[in-house]
């Protein structure tokens, strides 16, 4: 009876461990759902952004600052005497370190989002709505293949994670 018993708690402690390692992958995994997250959110405050600016003609620092995206509201909160691309390198310098709020963003949304900033105000009305038409089409891909990118990952993190966690009770046994 007590060699049963210990066999069972070895048993439960190894998928506790499983889990753990699978639970471990999956967090691992987050980053590419934060970057999904944060590239849809961007993309819905550009349309915004573009209206406010394009057909109710509200000027850059007010139509940034009302906006609801993260990344464009502190941008607006930073223009004050810069241009829409420092107010951009300046929120981007503090917030894409590791456990800043853009850390999730890979190099080609940060490059896409440095092409829309360097434009953003910069020209007349119809050449800004393209700016905008090629931003949020850029984006938009970006997000796809992340959210795809994201899938995969999240898949094989959590594996992984749980054949760790596997190699590790064997290796405990």
């Amino acid at each position: 009876v007590k060699m049963m018993d210990d066999i069972g708690v070895r048993l439960a402690l190894g998928c506790v461990v499983m889990i753990c390692g699978a639970l471990t992958g999956r967090a691992l995994a987050r980053a590419n759902i934060r970057r999904c997250t944060l590239l849809a959110e961007t993309m819905d405050a550009m349309q915004l952004l573009r209206i406010h600016m394009l057909d109710s003609l509200m000027p850059l620092g007010a139509a940034l600052e009302k906006s609801t995206g993260y990344i464009f509201r502190e941008t607006g909160r930073r223009l004050a005497g810069n241009s829409a691309a420092e107010a951009w390198q300046e929120l981007k310098a503090g917030q894409q370190i590791r456990g800043g709020r853009l850390d999730c963003l890979a190099a080609s949304d940060i490059y896409a989002l440095d092409r829309f900033f360097d434009k953003l105000g910069a020209s007349s009305r119809e050449e800004q709505r393209q700016v905008f038409e090629t931003a949020i089409k850029e984006l938009g891909a970006l997000e796809s293949a992340a959210r795809g990118e994201g899938e995969r990952k999240n898949r094989l993190y959590t594996a992984l994670g749980a054949l760790a966690g596997a190699a590790a009770v064997v290796g405990l046994i």
